[in-house]
């Protein structure tokens, strides 16, 4: 008894500390480009980073806080191996306000140049530059994202279900 009175609390702990863990955060993200060899091009793709790295009510500038990214520009793929962040802004509530990552970035700044063919950086507030991977000149263009649904139960509510099915079989167990 005592045995499987240890074995459903260790279940309702590991519930609550797999609860704890960040999770992935998505935003997709879509433009055109307006000037430039690359005008009237489209792109789109999303990008993801992890909870953790939310600083609310400030500004994260660590580098390689994408956890996931995928867009084309120009034919060329680009994911979070080939691109990295220069920051992630965050409102009071933890909401993402703005953000800058793209191919060469350090902290709080990316750049593009016409030096580095296939340069890109994108920022939250409305702008996309790239240079073509001719790079014979620059493009610029806007990029809008949006939240991308999340179907995974905040880290409360699975904690709170982890405590309660342990309180259920310790309950269970001691009327035996």
């Amino acid at each position: 008894m005592k045995t499987l009175r240890r074995i459903l609390l260790a279940m309702g702990l590991a519930t609550c500390a797999i609860a704890s863990h960040a999770s992935p955060i998505t935003y997709d993200f879509n433009g055109s480009f307006s000037s430039g060899p690359l005008d009237q091009q489209s792109y789109s793709g999303y990008f993801t980073f992890d909870s953790s790295a939310v600083t609310v009510g400030s500004t994260n500038t660590a580098l390689g806080l994408l956890t996931g990214l995928s867009v084309t520009i120009d034919g060329a793929p680009y994911d979070e191996s080939t691109a990295n962040t220069g920051a992630l802004t965050f409102d009071a509530s933890g909401a993402l306000t703005g953000f800058i990552f793209g191919t060469d970035c350090t902290l709080f700044a990316c750049v593009t140049s016409v030096a580095d063919p296939g340069s890109w950086y994108a920022t939250g507030s409305s702008l996309f530059a790239a240079t073509s991977l001719g790079g014979n000149s620059l493009s610029q263009g806007s990029v809008t994202y949006a939240l991308r649904s999340q179907n995974v139960p905040e880290p409360a509510s699975a904690a709170l279900l982890g405590l309660a099915l342990a309180g259920l079989a310790f309950g269970r167990l001691k009327k035996f």
